[in-house]
């Protein structure tokens, strides 16, 4: 069973902890690479400005959220634009020592109920390699297309 959560606005005092999952997330994608952390640091700061730009650039009117803990414990992050044809998941990030605990499929779970009410699709690109991709087919996420480097991938 997933821990308790909730969902709260992103607010700038949130920044810090949302940089460090996607620092973590990128770092991952840099670690076949075999960077010495001098190397690496640098390299990470300007993936994540360039990322969240992207992200905002992308989706504006994303809703983006904090996700924490019933005792206030900052757990992750999920954003999501509402396309008025679709839900996107823009961004779910679940900090590390919370993974493979059942969040992220909570999360997931919120968006699919929202959209199933409204009689929507839910959409998501996904990194071929990312092992995410997996726990997007099993909840009945399939390929659509490819956006770049990112496969989209789409429920109902």
């Amino acid at each position: 069973m997933p821990p308790a959560f909730r969902l709260r606005p992103e607010t700038p005092a949130d920044e810090a902890f949302v940089g460090a999952l996607l620092a973590d997330m990128k770092a991952a994608e840099f670690a076949p690479l075999g960077l010495s952390p001098d190397q690496l640091a640098p390299l990470l700061e300007m993936q994540v400005r360039v990322y969240r730009a992207g992200l905002a650039a992308d989706f504006p009117d994303a809703r983006r959220h904090m996700v924490t803990l019933d005792d206030g414990t900052a757990a992750g992050y999920l954003a999501v634009a509402d396309t008025g044809t679709a839900l996107h998941v823009v961004q779910i990030m679940v900090a590390p020592p919370l993974r493979r605990h059942g969040l992220g499929i909570a999360l997931l779970a919120t968006v699919l109920d929202e959209a199933a009410a409204r009689g929507l699709p839910v959409r998501l690109r996904v990194a071929p390699l990312n092992p995410a991709r997996r726990l997007y087919t099993r909840l009945g996420f399939r390929e659509v297309g490819l956006d770049g480097p990112t496969l989209t991938m789409q429920w109902g």
